[in-house]
């Protein structure tokens, strides 16, 4: 399998969500947005209708930042003639995919651009699977679960729902980016083509963020480059909740280590993002942990500073295989501005590490972080807490 192939995700389908342009970055005025109803989001699987549900009486809580809108109209503008969805107009297109496309439009009343994802409200039918006509696809409504859970400037937001029970389709209107996914590698020479000093500020604000989804009960659980999204100014924000876990009831996800969805932990994320307790291939699945997300941050931060992952194979089940029971190589040098840090083999004892080799205290850092982040065993793996006060993260700039 190639290692292209490897990264992208069990189920083919595009970014949930895509950050505001430059200059636009407040998004829409929270009070003129859609129909003023706040957006409340429906708990469980069980006796679930054909939309959202979207009470006259939300309860005051994290999720009063998102709106409702059960009316939709599609229009034109009188003026230049392209498409509107109520009053967006739509200016072009940001991507495409099999669950629906995302738009770049901006709102007639404030002039901000906004990214609006359109997916239809049936999930796809599958062979041997009963269909049930107008049930709300599953994965749409954990994004919109999990991205009403959490307001931090390092988590792409959520404006509105557009969600009327005529329509076979939902909109979800999001923050737009100018900066688009995180760039981190050259496509020819898949090396690094992030500095080491860029690579520290992003994991930095991916931290933060996802510090902030975990107090909020969320475990992103599909963390990897694709998925971070950046402003013009380079400041990341984590994105695409579509295999987001979201706790059913409100507050921090430390009690998750208890809690297991056989669904979800038989779909999590990308292959070569699994943590470890993801690969031995259990019907049932693992517990869903905050440690699945913080082994995929590790896996992240290996990216970002060699241009590739750490494991690698020719096909899935050997990929799992290696995460399962190999080390990872350290090369020679870290980011575009090729900061010695090895080399280290992949099997390694310490005593067989290439010798006389003089290392300076960041590339100390950096291997000690990564050896604690990809640990294989959840239970001893760094937590969050510990990760944002590491020194290489802390610090401003490296002699």
């Amino acid at each position: 399998m190639h290692v292209d192939a490897i990264y992208e995700r069990r189920e083919s389908v595009p970014v949930l969500v895509m950050p505001y342009r430059q200059g636009s970055s407040t998004g829409p005025a929270p009070g003129r947005v859609g129909s003023g109803r706040k957006y409340h989001v429906m708990r469980g699987m069980q006796g679930r209708t054909d939309r959202i549900q979207c009470p006259d009486e939300a309860p005051a809580s994290h999720m009063d930042h998102v709106r409702c809108t059960n009316t939709l109209t599609l229009d034109h503008d009188a003026t230049t003639r392209r498409r509107m969805i109520n009053q967006y107009v739509v200016d072009s297109e940001l991507g495409r995919g099999v669950f629906g496309s995302v738009k770049l439009a901006h709102d007639v009343t404030t002039s901000a651009f906004v990214a609006i994802k359109i997916v239809q409200r049936e999930a796809p039918r599958r062979l041997g699977v009963s269909y049930v006509p107008r049930q709300t696809d599953e994965r749409v409504l954990r994004e919109i679960r999990a991205m009403s859970r959490c307001r931090h400037p390092n988590v792409v937001q959520l404006y509105e729902v557009i969600d009327d029970p005529r329509s076979r389709k939902l909109f979800l209107v999001t923050e737009y980016l100018s900066g688009g996914a995180l760039a981190w590698r050259d496509a020819l020479t898949h090396t690094p083509i992030l500095t080491c000093s860029e690579t520290r500020r992003v994991i930095r604000d991916v931290v933060h963020g996802l510090a902030a989804l975990h107090r909020c009960g969320v475990i992103h659980r599909d963390l990897k480059p694709a998925n971070i999204l950046c402003t013009e100014h380079g400041e990341a924000k984590i994105s695409d909740f579509g295999s987001a876990y979201v706790r059913e009831t409100l507050g921090s996800a430390d009690a998750l280590s208890s809690t297991t969805d056989p669904i979800l932990a038989r779909t999590a994320g990308t292959p070569a993002f699994f943590a470890p307790e993801l690969c031995y291939g259990a019907s049932d699945g693992p517990p869903i942990t905050k440690a699945m997300d913080v082994w995929a941050l590790g896996v992240t931060l290996y990216c970002l500073l060699f241009g590739r992952v750490p494991f690698d194979a020719e096909t899935e089940y050997l990929l799992l295989e290696s995460i399962l029971h190999d080390d990872y190589a350290v090369p020679t040098h870290m980011g575009s501005d090729r900061v010695l840090v090895g080399p280290r083999p992949a099997q390694w004892p310490s005593s067989q590490e290439t010798p006389n080799v003089p290392l300076s205290g960041e590339a100390h850092a950096v291997r000690h972080l990564l050896d604690a982040l990809l640990d294989k065993d959840p239970a001893t793996r760094l937590t969050l807490d510990r990760v944002i006060t590491h020194p290489w993260l802390v610090a401003e700039s490296w002699e």
